[in-house]
């Protein structure tokens, strides 16, 4: 069964009612080791990309292995200052990509662990966005 919906005003929402079911501990704990394998997996393509455009005579259009490293680090930060409770985090990440992603990640899931069991079904909405 699918469900479907318009867009709120400003472009924002919808939050479908599955979306509001609050997870339990043990979903959370599966959610977030699969986040750190595809981590994982990411730092290993990261290797292998770096190391293949080093070896290029020309460096390759678009963004660098590192910028896309650096981009993924800044937007798990985002999405952990989402669900704050603030709608702020206040973590450095590093200027080494593949330790930034980690601590990125780290940072989220302790957002996510540390979150109450009443909250987890909550819709959060800082700055007017769902």
């Amino acid at each position: 069964m699918s469900e479907l919906r318009e867009a709120l005003l400003g472009g924002r929402g919808p939050c479908f009612a599955a979306d509001r079911l609050a997870p339990s501990a043990q979903a959370i704990d599966e959610a977030l080791r699969v986040g750190e394998a595809a981590r994982a997996a990411l730092i290993e393509l990261y290797r292998l990309a770096l190391a293949a455009c080093q070896a290029a005579s020309a460096p390759p259009a678009g963004w660098s292995p590192n910028e896309i490293l650096r981009h993924v680090a800044e937007l798990d930060l985002w999405y952990a200052s989402r669900l704050s409770r603030d709608g702020r985090l206040e973590v450095e990440l590093p200027t080494d990509p593949v330790t930034a992603v980690l601590v990125a990640g780290h940072a989220f899931a302790s957002i996510v662990r540390l979150m109450p069991i009443e909250q987890r079904g909550a819709v959060f909405e800082p700055d007017g966005e769902e």
